[in-house]
């Protein structure tokens, strides 16, 4: 196997049907959220920032709006990117009313980067599995307590 083969199966192994849900779980876990907030926010949040997003993905890739499964034509990552954000700006609201603030702070964050994110995408292709997997291990390493030192 050469290293570009090597190399574009494993960024389909670090990538977003497999990295989210496990944050998801990671940040319904470590936040302080109660059974009753976590049986409110797993299912809903689950529903608006994983099955949307990826349906929505997979309904464009179908269509033709999106050429590939990389998505390395830059302005075919705008709709799909946009409503990404917007899920996660509701993300926020509803958990800033149902959840704990540790969990809304990081609910917030995931926002702003995907509303970096967006915007870049509107004038320049960037990395979007660079960003999540640098966002992943932020978060993990965060959430989990671990010492780098």
């Amino acid at each position: 196997m050469n290293l570009e083969k090597f190399a574009h199966i494993v960024s389909h192994i670090i990538d977003f049907p497999i990295l989210s849900p496990i944050l998801l779980f990671l940040a319904l876990t470590n936040t302080g959220l109660n059974k009753s907030q976590i049986m409110i926010l797993g299912p809903s949040l689950a529903t608006l920032n994983l099955i949307i997003p990826t349906l929505l993905f997979f309904f464009f890739l179908r269509d033709g709006r999106i050429s590939d499964f990389d998505m390395t034509i830059r302005k075919e990552r705008r709709t799909i990117f946009g409503i990404s954000t917007m899920t996660l700006l509701f993300s926020a609201v509803l958990v800033y009313y149902v959840g704990t603030f540790h969990f809304f702070v990081l609910n917030v964050a995931a926002f702003l980067i995907a509303l970096t994110v967006f915007s870049v995408t509107l004038e320049w292709k960037i990395s979007v599995h660079m960003i999540l997997s640098c966002s992943a291990i932020f978060v993990a390493n965060y959430l989990l307590d671990w010492k780098l030192a």
